[in-house]
């Protein structure tokens, strides 16, 4: 029987040893969990890091993430954001969000602001978001808008550019024509 409330009573004091070491970090007890840190000085307990930075367990203190990561409040890690995405941080340290490009504009890099897809190109998600490249229409194509299909101008009708990148496609004057959008009306 002594052994068995001996036994008890060393278990609840190690569990309330951890407990404390991961609440109190006064004195020599600065073990915080992951995604926290011990705000020494100030009230001497283990506060959740702040957005845009983070904490491994048994940190002391909280890092800021990388240029092109991202983490909420409390994290134990920071998170890559994606291409086609960006963090409120762009080339610096501490981003706390991660957000898609608008639809007709792209990134191919987190760190780079999303930029606008010009008429005569198309982002790879078209009306979607969260693009990544942004590519000229071939010759004999035009659009508009970059998140509307390059389409083919037909027989009879040039585009504005007579190469690449076209952003309209109008029809020969009467008495002339073309078979190849890509070059003048003859």
């Amino acid at each position: 029987m002594h052994k068995a409330l001996l036994f008890t009573l060393l278990l609840v004091g190690l569990l309330a040893r951890a407990a404390l070491a991961q609440t109190d970090c006064s004195g020599d007890n600065t073990v915080c969990l992951a995604g926290q840190n011990c705000d020494v000085g100030g009230t001497d307990t283990c506060t959740d890091c702040s957005a845009g930075t983070y904490s491994a367990n048994s940190a002391t203190t909280c890092s800021a993430c990388d240029a092109g990561k991202y983490s909420s409040a409390g994290a134990a890690s920071c998170t890559t954001c994606a291409a086609g995405h960006v963090t409120d941080a762009l080339t610096s340290t501490g981003g706390s969000m991660c957000t898609e490009c608008d639809a007709g504009t792209y990134t191919s890099s987190s760190q780079v602001a999303c930029t606008a897809c010009a008429a005569g190109h198309v982002t790879d998600t078209l009306t979607s978001t969260g693009g990544t490249t942004c590519t000229a229409c071939d010759a004999g194509k035009y659009t508009a808008s970059s998140t509307v299909s390059c389409a083919a101008c037909a027989a009879g009708h040039v585009t504005d550019t007579l190469s690449t990148a076209a952003t309209t496609c109008t029809a020969c004057t009467s008495g002339k024509y073309s078979a190849d959008p890509s070059t003048d009306c003859a």
